[in-house]
């Protein structure tokens, strides 16, 4: 097995990035919903903002680390030469050229 397809073969295998997307997606339903809850509500000690503000930094990051790896997922499944070069090091650069 030559170093190029074992790079293929590992790019391939951390398609693992595509399933803990997909996972996080699950999450979304309910964190948009405890947004919208507390969208339009004010209690007595303004504790609605602080779970309003809270529920949308949560969907922001949620939204921020599921484009995160559903890029990361189609870099490395692609396999060129920067994936390549990241689980290369310099000195075993001549597989490349093969």
């Amino acid at each position: 097995m030559t170093t190029r397809e074992a790079i293929r073969i590992v790019s391939r295998a951390l398609v693992y990035f595509l399933a803990w997307a997909l996972s996080d997606i699950s999450y979304l339903p309910q964190v948009i919903y405890s947004f919208f809850h507390y969208v339009n509500t004010a209690g007595a000690f303004n504790t609605s903002a602080f779970y309003r503000d809270h529920d949308l930094i949560a969907l922001a990051f949620l939204a921020v680390r599921i484009v995160t790896l559903f890029i990361a997922a189609q870099w490395f499944y692609r396999g060129g030469p920067l994936v390549h070069s990241y689980f290369l090091n310099p000195s075993s650069s001549e597989d490349l050229a093969e």
